[in-house]
């Protein structure tokens, strides 16, 4: 496969969300051996969220992220509904 770039699209808050996501299970699972290729992008994904995330060094992050979480549950109802495309 080549390298063509694949763009998607997050607000902030599914971006911060996801970057608290994606951090956390990386430091979960970090090891000292090789990276799978899965890891290798867990990684990827982490930084290119962290430097698109408005509040990763705000003082507020830990509310911030919870602001976040509460906005994002408050647009579906999760009983089992997909949220939206």
């Amino acid at each position: 496969m080549s390298e063509d770039r694949v763009l998607v699209e997050f607000s902030q808050d599914e971006a911060l969300v996801l970057f608290e996501w994606v951090a956390a299970y990386n430091e979960l699972h970090d090891s000292e051996e090789q990276p799978t290729a899965e890891e290798y992008v867990l990684g990827n994904l982490e930084a290119a969220l962290e430097s698109q995330v408005n509040v990763v060094l705000s003082a507020r992050y830990k509310e911030e992220h919870r602001e976040a979480q509460a906005r994002l549950q408050s647009r579906w109802v999760l009983d089992g509904d997909q949220p939206p495309a």
